[in-house]
């Protein structure tokens, strides 16, 4: 395959991963949700410090930045294309970071991650075979690091693994005979079943533990709690090795 040839091939590549990830930013700002093939995107987005809103608009240039730097393969070696080669390895390392993370802690892999990290890994084939061995080399230390890693929340060190510390809210009552932890996730059906079955329950205090990120609860009385953690909550299930919710812990 010619230089000219190569280059072309990974630009359409390029160009049609930023176009993906431009359509689900421009989506998730419309519609405040990103198109999920199934439910490990969810968990994905959870666990990040950034909205995915950010991390789709970083994807969209980072592969636009390859698109432009590979320019004309014609044009006089040295200037641009020196940049992709790091660039690329950059990407890998960074998307085998996050798939480590999904296969060691989260066991919920994200269909569109895997997507994002095809359209890379195929851009560094193409680059070239000594291109390959280094990135191969480079996402190979990234997943056995994180293999052999036990990882927690972030801030989890300085405080004891517990349900009530961990809870998005307390629904109390005036006479309480038993504490709750209502351990769901916010997209669960059978979930929203219990909650509506538990908010008239008066004779216990109701601690809510949802396993991601949630905006609110119609929950009348809800006390919120400052230090909530969805990733104490998956924690606490991993631990008690149960992979289903509801859980209801009395």
């Amino acid at each position: 395959m010619t230089l000219e040839k190569k280059y072309k091939i990974m630009r359409i590549v390029a160009l049609s991963a930023s176009i993906i990830a431009g359509l689900q930013a421009a989506i998730n700002l419309i519609t405040g949700s990103s198109i999920c093939p199934n439910a490990g995107c969810k968990v994905v987005e959870s666990i990040t410090s950034i909205s995915p809103l950010y991390l789709n608009i970083l994807g969209c240039i980072f592969f636009q930045l390859v698109f432009w730097l590979l320019g004309n393969p014609k044009s006089k070696p040295g200037s641009n294309h020196y940049f992709v080669g790091p660039l690329l390895l950059c990407g890998l390392a960074f998307d085998s970071a996050l798939m480590a993370y999904q296969i060691f802690v989260t066991h919920s892999l994200c269909s569109y991650c895997l997507l994002i990290l095809f359209f890379v890994i195929t851009l560094n084939i193409l680059y070239g075979a000594r291109q390959m061995a280094v990135g191969s080399a480079v996402s190979s230390a990234v997943v056995i690091s994180f293999s052999i890693l036990t990882l927690f929340p972030t801030g989890a060190g300085s405080k004891p693994y517990s349900l009530k510390n961990a809870s998005y809210g307390l629904k109390s009552c005036a006479s309480p005979t038993k504490e709750i932890y209502l351990i769901f996730s916010s997209d669960c059906p059978h979930c929203k079943q219990v909650i509506e079955t538990l908010n008239d329950c008066n004779s216990c205090d109701l601690y809510l533990n949802p396993i991601d990120n949630i905006s609110s609860l119609n929950i009348n009385g809800l006390e919120l709690n400052r230090s909530f953690s969805p990733q104490v909550n998956r924690l606490i299930l991993e631990i008690f090795g149960i992979e289903s919710v509801p859980v209801l812990v009395v």
